[in-house]
């Protein structure tokens, strides 16, 4: 979207930085090291080395998707007027410390989707669902139950009877 919108032209510039450093990476064979500035662009700078060395080999290994992935976008034809015609319910969420591409691109998407409504989460970054689940998931929740005609998918249960999802229920692991 960047490149077929009207927007100042560094914001493109420093997401091709990013996927530039991840092909790099790629092409050299050092996936660790082309996945180290595309960890700390989105979750800030230091974060590859806080990392625990599973965590970075996992990463590691999405490299080459990445640097496709990152290809895929930029090079993505769709101008932003198509988007117009997207005539869905649309919640977007952007942390206010999301780096300027991606708020620009919240902001372009709505301005363009007829049914978006935008939103922005103070303090939050990029991975805003990850760092700030108690500020995101009211928002989704609150979008899905008032965009559907049928209610809620789930039936209601006392408070305090829902177990309380962690974070490793992401990876599929089931507390006991």
């Amino acid at each position: 979207l960047l490149k077929t919108a009207t927007v100042d032209a560094d914001l493109l510039d420093e997401i091709r930085a990013v996927a530039d450093a991840v092909a790099r990476g790629v092409i050299s064979g050092d996936y660790r090291g082309g996945m180290r500035p595309f960890i700390d662009y989105w979750s800030g700078n230091g974060s590859w080395d806080m990392m625990p060395e599973a965590r970075k080999a996992q990463f590691a290994e999405l490299a080459v998707y990445v640097a496709h992935h990152f290809y895929s976008l930029i090079e993505e034809p769709t101008p932003l007027q198509a988007y117009r015609r997207i005539s869905v319910p649309t919640l977007i969420l952007c942390g206010n410390r999301s780096p300027r591409p991606s708020r620009a691109i919240t902001r372009l998407l709505t301005d363009t989707l007829p049914r978006a409504r935008h939103r922005t989460l103070r303090g939050a970054g990029h991975m805003s669902p990850l760092t700030h689940p108690g500020d995101v998931n009211p928002l989704v929740l609150e979008h899905l139950l008032s965009n559907s005609k049928a209610g809620p998918p789930f039936a209601t249960a006392a408070p305090g009877s829902q177990r309380k999802w962690t974070p490793s229920d992401r990876f599929g692991k089931q507390r006991r």
